[in-house]
């Protein structure tokens, strides 16, 4: 009976220690559940201690001060397990954002391997980690407490300051490592579209300097890239009639008409590239647009690099597109209401980015814009590599 007790208060120990392994355990075995119902809160200690904090300070308005060092109150979050842009947008940069608002510390975890493409190596690749803390690092560290944060919406400005609440009232110390629940999508209402595209744009930067990539483009002619998400991912949702198919596939007219659009503002030599992970049959209506090279199921990384890199960017509603047009220097064009309350992706107000009607169709003010821009874009191909003393440079 002794050793059944003692089993039972380890188990609890090891709950208490790290409860979102008991939530795992328990949305597997009950699928229904929301991965943020409010009763998975209270397998969290950080929950508990909150509502005891509130009631004490209800009774006898007790208010510590919250710790000005925040180099050592932390935020980690291990992203989710899902497409690059996906993770850039859902996981990393939420938490970026996060870490921000509840003045703590972010703390880099590496892009885990994605289902749709395990064989790629994007934390090398777009170099976010660099000059960040790393995950391995503060786990390390025996002198952080590990404070693993209850699982709830931040799709509102009321729970967002809930968890503010926990952080910064029941946890005010120094040398907490706060964590974000695992496997979940916050949907965070933070706005990224004016902090994040610099963010990433120097880090990638860094990681071109490190490890140059041309993607190959003649730099006498102005560059058009095109992102086609089909693939089997798409597909299988359409046919399924999942709402998100809604979201994610943009027809052919979209891009054809933008693009129909474009030439029409052009006097220079071009080329258009079409990124796809579509079949050459699925694309035989773009057979007839002028100077058009098609990436047929290109490296990822290659498409990606070429996304960042063309003159004119024509969006699709894609993180990994809109990510790479983050970065990018060209001009972006998407669909003015790709943008929505169920999937975010946070498109910047800058003047480099242009709304375009949602049937690819380019305004008179549009068209003015693209002028615009290009009239004030007379630069080199968007390359970063650097000489043999170190120095940034631009490749021609």
């Amino acid at each position: 009976m002794f050793r059944t007790i003692w089993r039972k208060i380890n188990t609890m120990r090891r709950i208490g220690e790290n409860p979102d392994e008991m939530r795992l355990f328990i949305l597997s075995r009950f699928s229904a559940t929301s991965p943020t119902s409010y009763w998975l809160r209270w397998l969290y200690p950080a929950w508990l201690k909150y509502v005891c904090y509130t009631l004490t300070t209800c009774f006898f308005g007790k208010n510590k001060q919250v710790s000005m060092d925040c180099s050592s109150r932390l935020l980690l979050r291990v992203p989710n397990a899902a497409g690059i842009g996906d993770q850039i947008v859902t996981s990393w940069s939420e938490t970026y954002m996060l870490a921000r608002k509840y003045g703590l510390t972010f703390v880099h975890h590496p892009f885990v391997k994605s289902p749709i493409d395990s064989d790629r190596n994007w934390e090398e690749f777009l170099g976010f980690g660099i000059g960040e803390i790393q995950a391995d690092q503060v786990l390390q560290n025996k002198k952080l407490k590990i404070v693993w944060l209850p699982p709830i919406s931040l799709a509102d400005q009321s729970n967002i300051a809930l968890v503010g609440r926990i952080i910064n009232e029941a946890y005010p110390q120094s040398n907490i490592l706060f964590r974000l629940a695992s496997n979940i999508y916050f949907e965070t209402d933070l706005d990224q579209s004016e902090i994040m595209p610099a963010v990433y744009s120097t880090k990638y930067q860094a990681a071109r300097r490190k490890f140059p990539l041309d993607p190959g483009f003649d730099t006498y002619r102005l560059h058009i890239g095109v992102h086609i998400r089909r693939g089997d991912d798409v597909n299988a949702l359409k046919e399924r009639h999942i709402q998100q198919w809604k979201w994610r596939w943009i027809s052919d007219s979209y891009y054809l008409n933008a693009l129909r659009g474009i030439l029409t503002l052009i006097d220079t030599p071009f080329q258009v590239h079409i990124f796809t992970d579509g079949t050459e049959r699925e694309l035989c209506a773009f057979g007839n647009v002028p100077h058009c090279v098609f990436h047929l199921n290109e490296d990822p990384q290659r498409a990606f690099h070429g996304l960042v890199s063309v003159d004119i960017l024509v969006s699709s509603s894609s993180a990994f597109a809109v990510c790479a047009g983050k970065i990018s220097r060209g001009v972006k064009l998407i669909g003015r209401d790709f943008d929505h309350a169920q999937f975010r992706l946070f498109i910047p107000k800058t003047s480099d980015w242009i709304r375009i009607e949602s049937d690819g169709d380019l305004s008179d003010r549009a068209k003015e814009q693209i002028r615009e821009e290009l009239a004030h874009r007379r630069r080199p191909r968007n390359e970063w590599t650097s000489d043999e003393s170190g120095r940034t440079q631009r490749v021609r």
